[in-house]
């Protein structure tokens, strides 16, 4: 797993990127990028990871958007317009939530021709949602762990429910669980969780 931290824009080549300002939606409408639990579920079979409201133990579409099967409509539908995007000149976007609290939450979609080719996924929306990462601490694990917490007291949470851990060059833990094509990844940094992110296990192939 790479390092990467929040950012307020996506990282290219020169002119390789546009992002395009917008205005956030009222609370009213939805909640700006959304909240809840990121939880590793199954639906139809198929293993992917839910972000959003699970509460009861019942996950999979229960109040919050899939990863590697929602699209773009449902993200904005239940997490409102985004504050910022990023499109690039490869078919990967990026939508980004600045929150008046302090934290961020960002979603990143893919063309669906690349995740069928090498995820081999079909009947997908035209953008997948195949990754999630936040330092807001509105979101936070099945085991109750979020943005802030220490990552020893994060480390005793999810021991025994799938996390390895693992160590950055400068020598932060960080613990990974893996969950059929995702990886859920609670990252450190000055001793404390920093950020909760999905990923594939391999990066979409331009």
């Amino acid at each position: 797993m790479r390092r990467r931290t929040l950012r307020m824009i996506g990282l290219a080549a020169s002119g390789s990127i546009a992002v395009i300002a917008m205005p956030l939606t009222p609370a009213s409408a939805a909640t700006p990028g959304g909240y809840g639990e990121v939880t590793a579920v199954r639906t139809g079979g198929a293993r992917v990871v839910e972000v959003g409201p699970r509460t009861d133990g019942v996950g999979g579409g229960n109040g919050g958007v899939l990863v590697g099967e929602d699209g773009k409509a449902a993200v904005r539908s239940w997490a409102a317009k985004p504050s910022w995007i990023v499109n690039g000149r490869v078919p990967l976007d990026e939508w980004g939530y600045n929150l008046p609290h302090g934290g961020s939450v960002v979603y990143e979609f893919a063309a669906e021709r690349l995740m069928a080719r090498q995820y081999r996924f079909s009947g997908a929306p035209s953008s997948v949602l195949y990754s999630f990462y936040t330092s807001q601490q509105r979101f936070h694990t099945e085991e109750g762990v979020r943005p802030g917490m220490s990552i020893s007291q994060a480390e005793q949470l999810e021991r025994g429910h799938g996390y390895r851990m693992f160590h950055f060059r400068d020598g932060s833990p960080y613990l990974v669980r893996r969950w059929g094509l995702w990886e859920i990844t609670i990252g450190s940094g000055g001793g404390r969780v920093d950020e909760l992110r999905v990923d594939p296990t391999t990066e979409p192939s331009l």
